[in-house]
């Protein structure tokens, strides 16, 4: 099950970005390269990963947010978009929903 193995490098990455409001550590980039290869491969892992991003991407919509905790809802924003551009016939309805929400 192609599900489980990202699960935990997913939930690994999601816990760092967490902890890194700036998100200045490898864990953005590792999600977004985590959510490129489910896209291609994995759609079930890919709506996950994406849920991940929309959540930490929509703390830009929070109020009273710190610099820095804008920085990581920012990135993670573009981190979403960019990938959707390039993607759009592969992305499940439940990814296109969330893009939708954002815009």
């Amino acid at each position: 099950n192609g599900s489980m193995l990202g699960e935990p490098v997913r939930t690994a990455l999601e816990f760092a970005l967490a902890s890194d409001a700036g998100a200045r550590s490898d864990a953005l980039q590792g999600l977004e390269r985590l959510w490129n290869l489910s896209l291609r491969y994995d759609g079930t892992e890919g709506d996950r990963v994406a849920e991940g991003l929309f959540f930490f991407g929509s703390e830009v919509f929070h109020e009273l947010q710190p610099t820095t905790g804008q920085r990581r809802a920012s990135s993670c924003l573009r981190a979403l978009f960019r990938n959707a551009a390039g993607s759009l016939e592969t992305m499940s309805v439940r990814q296109l929903h969330m893009m939708v929400y954002l815009t």
